[in-house]
């Protein structure tokens, strides 16, 4: 059923006391997934198709390129996930090819350009994040991003920039950077060494009850989860602070 815990903070704010305020990116700051993830791929792979067609490669129909693909990285993210470790997407595109004998060498990074085109062009940025960011930012506080992804951390600065939001931040890291994805412990970890805070100086704000709840319970760091409708939240997995807008962690 879905969660509905919410610790009380009344006449306080999550970021008293705090020096830090960490930050997820996709589905907390900016939305990645206006359309279902399914439509995203296919219309990815159709792009990536015409790709490689252009290039003369013996490949299979569009539909069963996109099918083949979806299973594929349906199995490769289960397996990611049981580990934590990140496996960039260059890298899931070489080995999802390899099964069809292709091998683009250096051309490989074209096609995963041509994959997120789709994704890219229909991101949207979530209300209340820069008015959050600048409240964060007026009290004082050093501010950070730790995000998963398989893509290259640029694209994403890039996009933070496109939505008016990367000036806030005083450090950004990936798990495409460091090979290591949320909850595990390196990535918040390296996050905090770089803006100079404990983990009890912490605050973490994210939209996933396992990464970001989890994940930052695990270092000590106080957790707020941003609520989605079509998501539980897992026994023994407690935010200090579940919020159903970024605003309403805004001093009232």
């Amino acid at each position: 059923m879905p969660f509905s815990y919410r610790a009380s903070t009344e006449g306080m704010s999550i970021f008293d006391n705090k020096r830090a305020a960490l930050f997820d990116l996709g589905g907390t700051l900016i939305e990645f997934e206006t359309r279902p993830w399914e439509e995203l791929e296919r219309d990815a792979m159709a792009r990536c198709h015409s790709f490689l067609s252009d290039r003369g490669f013996d490949i299979p129909s569009a539909e069963e390129l996109a099918g083949d693909f979806t299973l594929f990285h349906a199995a490769k993210r289960l397996e990611i996930k049981t580990h934590n470790r990140e496996v960039v997407f260059d890298l899931r595109c070489a080995e999802f090819l390899s099964g069809y004998s292709i091998d683009l060498g250096s051309m490989i990074a074209e096609f995963s350009r041509r994959f997120y085109e789709p994704i890219s062009e229909q991101l949207k940025s979530i209300d209340g994040n820069a008015d959050l960011l600048r409240f964060v930012k007026k009290k004082g506080m050093r501010i950070g991003l730790v995000s998963n992804s398989p893509f290259p951390a640029s694209w994403h600065r890039d996009e933070m920039k496109r939505f008016g939001i990367l000036e806030f931040f005083d450090y950004t890291v990936f798990s495409s950077d460091i090979g290591l994805r949320k909850p595990h412990h390196a990535i918040f970890r390296e996050c905090l060494k770089a803006l100079g805070a404990s983990a009890q100086d912490a605050v973490h704000i994210g939209d996933r009850p396992t990464e970001d709840v989890a994940g930052a319970n695990g270092m000590g760091i106080t957790s707020v989860l941003i609520r989605r409708a079509d998501r539980t939240l897992p026994d023994g997995v407690k935010p200090s602070l579940i919020v159903d807008d970024l605003r309403d962690l805004m001093d009232q």
